[in-house]
């Protein structure tokens, strides 16, 4: 299944929803949400979740949560985040990065 909802609350953002399941009792869901705008401000919002679940004795989950900010139309500079945990390392993993992104 996938599915992608952009601009449905007019305000340029986007909701991503993909679900795959395989044969091998192997899933993949992955849900991204774009919010260009938060509260009419120039100050927006990125948030990717992904859980893989390979059977009962695995499974990873990666939360990617983002903000950013629109200097004009064609850039922004914001910062990222990475959490994963999964049950093979049982630990978390937390980064954080600064972004610019161009175009």
């Amino acid at each position: 299944m996938n599915v992608n909802f952009r601009n449905m609350f007019n305000g340029f953002e986007t909701i991503n929803l993909y679900w795959q399941r395989n044969p091998d009792k192997g899933q993949n869901f992955d849900l991204q949400v774009d919010i260009p705008y938060l509260f009419k401000s120039n100050v927006g919002m990125n948030a990717k979740v992904n859980i893989y679940r390979q059977d009962s004795t695995f499974a990873n989950v990666k939360f990617l949560p983002a903000f950013y900010y629109h200097i004009n139309n064609r850039n922004k500079i914001g910062l990222r985040g990475t959490l994963e945990t999964s049950t093979i390392i049982d630990s978390l993993y937390v980064q954080g990065r600064i972004i610019i992104k161009e175009g």
